[in-house]
């Protein structure tokens, strides 16, 4: 899996041979270099999802296998959400990610996705990012935590960086650089 940042408000996300651009709206593609663009399929926030991922209609799915030798060989299993604001992707045989653009509303994250999850916080302004950051970090206990955190913020200073680092605890955790891939 690999993400990219491309600024603002825009993510390229890249899971086995599915690439997506995300971004918050459709207007944000706009406003930076979305680079090469066949074979990508384009997700805002502001639109109607489409296949893969289906609207989250606030039920919770049902419990899939965690390794794909456990699979009875049906890929129906893989999980591909939209709600306001975030993105679940849950693919057996690979890591749980969570994408949430400009704040994640109270109450609206299952604390089982948040679980061995990838979490990953874009946001232009420092009130949206530590409003996703509080939603996640509400579910976060002994028993559950996320496995990564990755913020794409534009320009954090050091007391943003200081309150991060102190706040995901043994989660490891990485801010993102625009243009620059990360590995996952």
């Amino acid at each position: 899996m690999r993400l990219t940042w491309l600024g603002k408000k825009v993510l390229r996300l890249e899971v086995g041979l599915e690439h997506f651009l995300i971004a918050k709206t459709k207007q944000n593609f706009t406003e930076v270099d979305i680079g090469r663009n066949e074979n990508v399929r384009q997700l805002a926030f502001d639109e109607v999802p489409e296949a893969p991922f289906k609207p989250f209609d606030g039920q919770e799915p049902a419990q899939k296998p965690k390794r794909m030798i456990d699979e009875d060989g049906d890929h129906d299993n893989d999980l591909f959400l939209q709600g306001e604001n975030f993105l679940l992707i849950d693919r057996v045989g690979t890591e749980r990610l969570i994408v949430a653009i400009d704040g994640l509303d109270t109450g609206i994250l299952p604390a089982e996705w948040v679980t061995d999850a990838i979490v990953i916080i874009a946001a232009d302004e420092r009130d949206e990012l530590i409003k996703s950051f509080k939603e996640i970090k509400a579910k976060k206990s002994i028993v559950i935590k996320p496995r990564h955190y990755l913020l794409a913020i534009p320009a954090p200073d050091e007391e943003l960086f200081e309150r991060f680092v102190c706040a995901v605890g043994d989660s490891p955790a990485q801010i993102l650089e625009p243009g620059y891939a990360v590995e996952l």
